[in-house]
C-alpha cells in the first residue's frame, strides 16, 4: 500500500487512470478529465504537461522529452485503436481524438522559453 502524499515525498500514479475517452462515450461531458490539472479538466495542452513536471520537480529537459516522446507514439495509438473490436465508425472517432489531442500538445512549442507558473497544490495555481 503506497503511503499519503503528505507523509511521503515520493509520488505513486495510479495505472491506467482516467484513461477512458469520455469524450467519445459521453459526448455531452465537456470535462475530458476526472483529475484536474492546474485546475483545467479540459483542453489540456503542452503546457498544462510541463507545469505538472515542474511541479514534481522534473528537470524542464525531462518534461520536454517525456512530451516528445509521447508525440512520436502517435501511430502506435492509433494502431491499437485500429486491432480493437471497435466499430469503425468509433475507431475513427477515437484516431480523429488521438490526433486532436496529439495536435493540443504540438501547438505551443513556441510558448516554451515563457516563465511557467509556480505551483501550491496539484491541481491549483499559486
Amino acid at each position: 500500500m503506497s503511503k499519503p502524499l503528505h507523509r511521503s515525498r515520493h509520488y505513486q500514479l495510479t495505472p491506467a487512470y482516467d484513461l477512458l475517452p469520455v469524450t467519445l462515450v459521453l459526448p455531452e461531458d465537456k470535462e475530458e478529465t476526472a483529475l484536474s490539472l492546474g485546475g483545467k479538466h479540459s483542453r489540456l495542452n503542452r503546457s498544462d504537461f510541463l507545469q505538472l513536471a515542474q511541479h514534481l520537480n522534473l528537470p524542464p529537459k525531462v518534461g520536454e522529452r517525456v512530451m516528445n516522446r509521447l508525440q512520436t507514439l502517435e501511430n502506435v495509438f492509433i494502431g491499437i485503436v485500429n486491432k480493437s473490436h471497435l466499430s469503425e465508425e468509433e475507431k475513427q472517432a477515437f484516431e480523429a481524438l488521438i490526433k486532436s489531442r496529439m495536435r493540443r500538445l504540438q501547438a505551443e512549442k513556441h510558448l516554451l522559453s515563457l516563465s511557467i507558473p509556480t505551483w501550491g497544490r496539484l491541481g491549483t495555481e499559486v
